[in-house]
């Protein structure tokens, strides 16, 4: 371990002077190559944590992008963004977008999400950074968010709107770097959107895994026919639920019905045939296409919103709006998602299933077939992945008065999630189940005692927090490594959330700071929890409960600034301070972790959630109920 310096947003931004004539927005080396750097009227903001960092052991004038972000009021973005996607497909008359009934454009709320989400933190970001320095002049090279979502050109048309307000110069040198992306933080790459869909040939593996498929859905088929009469209940559902739930079924009142490509495990034969055996069948239907009617109706309704958009409107509408014209409506992404209803109806048709259970809040898929259950007045249940820790309001509960709640019931963890969907206004009828996700975990080894092992997750918050500061995610990393280690623990991994391709940039962490760990990005995270003596993560994560219903120590971080509601956390002991944080591991305090088990995930009240659950979903009247608030 070497003892280079980590610098804190906080104390950085202090040795700045007040004011700079220019500021120079890069995002890599070849960047600040171009520039002077000697020039005290110059200073360079870079949106790569790694980049400022090494600007400053060079003695740069260097300030994140951060600092103007601090101080920004983002309660009712939090409460509301997931809301705000949806403004552009309603006209004066309801919801442009309906196909065979079913709302296409409400299917994009995630991608809607992250162009708001970038919108709002860059036009912050520029405003504040004029705030605090009071620049004449402002050269661009590059600026992205920590999500990165937006591509280039509408980055500089935002800072050119904000430059014009404020009377500021600016110099578009913008300059890409083609193969150094990996080299960058950031967590999405809006590139995947431009590449072309190949119409090159199948590979023997995609043809051999169809086939598989198929062979799986017939033998499902064959299995419903010859068993006992049963509803079924089609399980939108990921791993994480899935395995749990299948590993625990009886073979009771009801056939779960799995799509053919969501089926876990499909590698393990014995897994698959143990299933099928007890009446877990896979189900699908052939891909769907559009009539040349139906492809022109389309097109009418992207006319319709086309000219309804000659309207003026805020800023970030008019924004949001040519940004779904050009990568949405223009690029046929509304032809896949009516492909996808129609698929899901000939599904629905062929199992004729009694209810639909689902486990994500915004998936398209799962979206679509709840959307089509509340057409067909079949019943509906959806439970989560992890906690809500923030006052976030979703459709799917019917927080968004311009629609129905697509959930009759929610399978609740505990008494926390029940309290945040009351706090978000929620209309839909709880259920409490318990948490499936960390089930499987009871059955591991009781922890070994000391701390020669230590496990650390990345910081990676769920949901759209906006107070949160990207640099704390990487500071995190350093400051908790580097403690571990002068505690003495011998052995350091550090887990990558999933679907976050951070691997190389994290390495590049650790061996600039001298950190002796490692870092995983894939792998089976009950090896990892069974390999340490503890675990420290954020506790806005699911793995939070995962990891404490083994026995193992967790200790729960809590980063500054944040937008989570305290009272869910109330009498529960959290680590929002470094120094306290290290106090518990050199006295070995390990946490007590009921309080978060019970409040989240009932754990003293229900031991089996996947036989609860199974209860619950067997149980339910197969006749649609109106969802009521209770």
């Amino acid at each position: 371990m070497n003892n280079r310096k980590c610098f804190a947003l906080d104390k950085a931004t202090s040795r700045l002077k007040g004011n700079y004539k220019r500021l120079v927005l890069v995002s890599h080396q070849d960047h600040i190559d171009d520039i002077d750097v000697e020039d005290d009227e110059t200073l360079i903001v870079s949106c790569n944590w790694l980049l400022w960092q090494q600007c400053l052991h060079r003695s740069l004038q260097c300030a994140h992008t951060d600092v103007g972000l601090v101080g920004w009021d983002v309660e009712e973005l939090v409460r509301d963004c997931y809301l705000h996607t949806n403004d552009w497909v309603y006209l004066e008359d309801g919801d442009a977008t309906l196909f065979h009934g079913i709302s296409l454009g409400r299917k994009f709320v995630r991608h809607v999400s992250l162009v708001i989400g970038d919108y709002e933190r860059l036009t912050r970001i520029f405003n504040g950074l004029a705030d605090r320095f009071d620049p004449e002049e402002i050269i661009y090279f590059d600026c992205r968010t920590h999500e990165g979502f937006l591509d280039n050109e509408e980055r500089v048309s935002l800072l050119i709107s904000f430059a014009g307000k404020r009377g500021i110069k600016i110099q578009d040198r913008r300059a890409p770097i083609p193969g150094k992306e990996s080299e960058l933080p950031m967590s999405v790459d809006f590139s995947y959107l431009k590449k072309e869909k190949a119409a090159s040939k199948r590979s023997a593996k995609d043809i051999a895994r169809t086939v598989f498929e198929y062979a799986l859905i017939y033998v499902s088929l064959v299995r419903r026919f010859l068993g006992q009469r049963r509803p079924g209940v089609l399980m939108l559902i990921s791993q994480l639920t899935s395995i749990p739930l299948i590993q625990g079924f009886d073979g009771g009142e009801v056939y779960p019905l799995m799509l053919s490509d969501w089926f876990p495990r499909k590698k393990n034969i014995l897994f698959v045939m143990q299933s099928l055996f007890k009446g877990v069948l896979a189900v699908g239907a052939p891909r769907q296409e559009l009539s040349a009617e139906e492809r022109q109706e389309i097109d009418r309704i992207g006319t319709r919103l086309k000219a309804a958009w000659e309207t003026p409107a805020s800023e970030r509408d008019t924004f949001v709006r040519e940004h779904i014209s050009r990568h949405i409506l223009e690029t046929g992404r509304l032809y896949e998602a009516a492909q996808t209803v129609k698929w899901a109806e000939a599904v629905m048709e062929r199992y004729q299933p009694r209810q639909i259970f689902s486990d994500s809040l915004q998936n398209s898929v799962s979206t679509t077939f709840l959307e089509l259950a509340n057409l067909r007045r079949i019943p509906t249940a959806v439970t989560w992945h992890g906690p809500h820790l923030q006052d976030t309001k979703f459709e799917i509960f019917g927080c968004d008065p311009r629609v129905e709640s697509l959930s009759d019931r929610c399978l609740t963890w505990g008494k926390n999630f029940e309290d945040w969907l009351d706090a978000t206004g929620a209309k839909t009828t709880k259920v409490r189940t318990g948490n499936i996700v960390s089930s499987c975990h009871r059955q591991m080894k009781p922890p070994r005692r000391g701390l020669k092992r230590a496990l650390v997750l990345q910081y990676a918050t769920p949901g759209k927090d906006f107070a949160l500061l990207n640099s704390g995610e990487f500071h995190y990393f350093v400051k908790i490594c580097r403690m571990l280690q002068d505690i003495g623990c011998a052995e350091i991994q550090f887990k990558l959330h999933p679907g976050n391709p951070k691997k190389l940039y994290y390495q590049t962490i650790a061996e600039l700071f001298g950190l002796s760990c490692s870092v995983h990005e894939g792998g089976g995270f009950k090896d990892y929890v069974a390999w340490a003596d503890a675990v420290i993560g954020p506790v806005t994560s699911g793995a939070m409960l995962e990891v404490m219903a083994t026995g193992k120590p967790y200790y729960p971080v809590l980063l500054s600034p944040h937008s989570n509601n305290m009272k869910y956390l109330e009498g529960s002991r959290v680590f929002d301070d470094f120094d306290m944080l290290r106090h518990a591991l050199e006295r070995k305090e390990f946490p007590d972790s009921r309080k978060i088990l019970n409040d989240f995930a009932s754990y003293e009240e229900i031991p089996d959630p996947v036989k609860r659950t199974w209860e619950v979903l067997a149980g339910i009247d197969m006749s649609k109920e109106p969802a009521s608030g209770t």
